[in-house]
């Protein structure tokens, strides 16, 4: 049924012009991001302080810089064509989620990069005492479920795709900031801040599939 009402709207608005911009979504994205970043930078202070300096490191460091402002660049692209995939415009799901997932492999393989020359010198220096690859993946899931129930007022066609791309600005954020809090270790960084995170992208479709429905 929901398949048939979802070919029924593609179907009336095939013939319809396509807009760049349907609808308000900016609004919703920008206060998204604000709450994501912020509730990320708390709860992950809630697990430790941030490692000494490491705000500094973007200054002497530009490969460090470069690293943190594509993976930052990657979160917004996701979030904002998340929002944007709740509206229908007439565009494929490949046109839609295309670009920011092509920004996101491009920040994972700075990390890949890394194995043979590293941004910043490996050091234990704020390892956390928790297992920080569930912190990762816990701390990401509050957002997501806000995305999602944002994400609600829409009317996404693809609702697991919503999802998966606001899973994933939703993980990779976490995975982000704990960049500036916890030991900086390549492997490290895989195992406990990467993937962990990334696991949100599925599992925020597997919930978008079945909560965004209408």
């Amino acid at each position: 049924m929901d398949k048939q009402r979802a070919q029924l709207i593609k179907n009336l608005s095939q013939d319809l012009e396509v807009i760049s911009s349907p609808g308000q979504t900016l609004n919703i994205t920008i206060l998204w991001l604000m709450i994501n970043f912020s509730l990320t930078v708390l709860l992950t202070l809630a697990t430790g302080p941030f490692r000494t300096g490491s705000f500094d490191q973007l200054q002497t460091h530009p490969q460090f810089f470069i690293e943190s402002l594509v993976g930052m660049a990657a979160i917004i692209l996701l979030a904002t064509f998340s929002f944007k995939s709740g509206l229908p415009t007439g565009r494929t799901v490949l046109k839609i989620g295309l670009t920011p997932c092509v920004l996101l492999l491009i920040w994972i393989s700075f990390y890949f990069y890394g194995f043979l020359e590293p941004a910043l010198p490996a050091s234990m220096e704020g390892k956390r005492e928790i297992h920080c690859n569930l912190t990762t993946l816990l701390i990401g899931l509050p957002s997501l479920l806000l995305g999602l129930f944002m994400l609600r007022r829409l009317w996404p066609l693809d609702p697991a795709w919503s999802g998966l791309l606001l899973g994933l600005a939703a993980g990779a954020t976490p995975a982000l900031i704990m960049q500036f809090a916890c030991m900086y270790s390549i492997e490290h960084i895989f195992q406990h801040h990467l993937l962990p995170g990334l696991l949100l992208g599925p599992i925020g479709m597997i919930i978008g599939k079945y909560s965004l429905k209408k």
